[in-house]
């Protein structure tokens, strides 16, 4: 029986592949899935996978050296993470050098200026120095921890859906026993805002086109070495499944159905303040020449624990949880796929949702969903001017939103409620944009991303 090694630490992974048609194709294929993981012994989970046949083994903490540290980090600056590379990036390396408090000070300051010193010399744009710490990466990747996992596990093939640092050990490992090495790029905008690809694998997985481009573009990948699957996680929205009765919905929620449900999506560390952003919005839609009777719902970022008992109580506006917090998981979220069904049916019944720079627009252009990029941070000065926030839009992967036409970006409150208004009474209004943002995000609409990607692994044993 052939055995794939997965490595997943967040939840968010785990739910894309474990919880989709990619796992199940793979164990009607007679394939043993073997997951190294954090959360090898929560109870649930382990429950879940033992009964579906997955066996679940601890992820190896790694001891890394200090030398070890020392070379990623000088490598990682001189040839990828400074600013210049991406927008992203440079948007990055002002807010964690000159805002992010939990650093201290004088380690952000001589960080930011040799980030800095490396944009200016735009090492990122030389291919043959790329190449050559490719060559010397294994050098430094590796780790008895990785090199018992591997003589137990005995795997045929090793899958990361996160090829970046710490995955590369992995990668590096397999590739020096001649295992063949896929990695998977496990958010749209990984490409363009993590660390350089160290240890290349042998293989990689992109969701569209546009990953691919990004891939060759930003990382120097062959694009013969690059195959386009689609991504399991957004599969749901493409079966046919029927949709609760819309009072049903509302009913469950505590909504009344009769009002007008907006969404708002936090931005987290994208965005100020999320809750003077709420009250922006709710000020907008309680004012009585307002002509729509609205209800405001904060669904909250995955990774995030904020709090917002004092405001939902204070504006009567209602929140939930993306998922069950799970804190063996490094973003602390498990999602279900009655999670997942429920933010389907949330995203079908809404009738405008707004977002900080958040996955969830794509979410919303899944059910032709109206979609609001809130950008009052840009010209609030109360905002410091090195806040990720006030340039959050001109990231790569908000501008692919922005380009499609799928979504307005508004930075003033006129501008705000001009959009609300047109929305709701033209819901239909940039609906091709949204058409767009699916299949330039997304590719295949068929529902089939998670066979494709279990196929194209298996293709790929030896």
């Amino acid at each position: 029986m052939p055995k794939i090694l997965i490595l997943i630490r967040y939840g968010i992974t785990a739910r894309t592949l474990l919880r989709t048609s990619f796992l199940d194709s793979l164990l009607a294929a007679n394939i043993k899935v073997i997951v190294a993981c954090p959360a090898f012994d929560e109870p649930k989970f382990l429950a879940e996978m033992t009964a579906k046949g997955v066996q679940l083994i601890p992820e190896p903490k790694l001891k890394k050296r200090l030398f070890e540290r020392i070379y990623n980090a000088i490598a990682n600056a001189l040839c990828f993470e400074h600013p210049g590379t991406t927008k992203t990036l440079t948007m990055k390396w002002l807010h964690e050098g000159l805002i992010k408090p939990e650093n201290p000070y004088k380690l952000r300051i001589f960080d930011f200026l040799f980030r800095g010193l490396m944009g200016v010399l735009n090492l990122h744009r030389s291919r043959k120095l790329r190449q050559l710490l490719l060559k010397l990466d294994p050098l430094f990747c590796k780790h008895p921890e990785i090199e018992n996992l591997f003589d137990e596990v005995k795997p045929d093939l090793f899958f990361s859906p996160y090829p970046f640092e710490p995955d590369a050990h992995y990668i590096a490992e397999a590739k020096k026993r001649g295992i063949p090495a896929i990695g998977a790029v496990k958010s749209w905008d990984n490409l363009t805002s993590k660390i350089r690809v160290a240890c290349e694998p042998d293989h990689w997985i992109a969701w569209s086109p546009q990953m691919k481009k990004e891939a060759v573009q930003y990382h120097y990948v062959d694009p013969e070495k690059i195959e386009i699957t689609g991504t399991p996680q957004f599969d749901f929205y493409f079966n046919a499944q029927k949709f609760l009765p819309r009072d049903s919905f509302f009913k469950k929620m505590n909504i009344d159905p009769q009002k007008k449900l907006i969404v708002y999506s936090p931005g987290t560390s994208w965005t100020y303040s999320d809750e003077a952003n709420l009250r922006m919005i709710h000020s907008i839609i309680m004012n009585t020449d307002f002509p729509y009777k609205c209800h405001l719902h904060i669904r909250k970022y995955p990774k995030s624990s904020v709090e917002y008992s004092s405001i939902t109580n204070e504006l009567g506006i209602t929140v939930e949880d993306s998922g069950s917090v799970v804190p063996q998981w490094t973003d602390r979220i498990d999602q279900s796929p009655k999670d997942l069904e429920h933010l389907r049916q949330l995203m079908h019944f809404s009738d405008i949702v707004i977002q900080v720079s958040s996955s969830i627009a794509v979410d919303a252009a899944c059910e032709d969903t109206p979609c609001i990029a809130y950008h009052l941070d840009k010209y609030d000065k109360v905002v410091p001017w090195a806040h990720r926030a006030k340039r959050c839009y001109s990231s790569e992967h908000n501008q692919l939103l922005i380009k499609a036409g799928g979504m307005r970006v508004v930075e003033t409150k006129n501008e705000l409620k001009y959009w609300l208004l047109q929305y709701l009474e033209y819901p239909e209004t940039d609906s091709e944009g949204r058409k767009s943002i699916v299949s330039n995000i997304l590719w295949n609409t068929d529902g089939q991303a998670g066979n494709r990607l279990a196929k194209a692994l298996m293709n790929w044993l030896p």
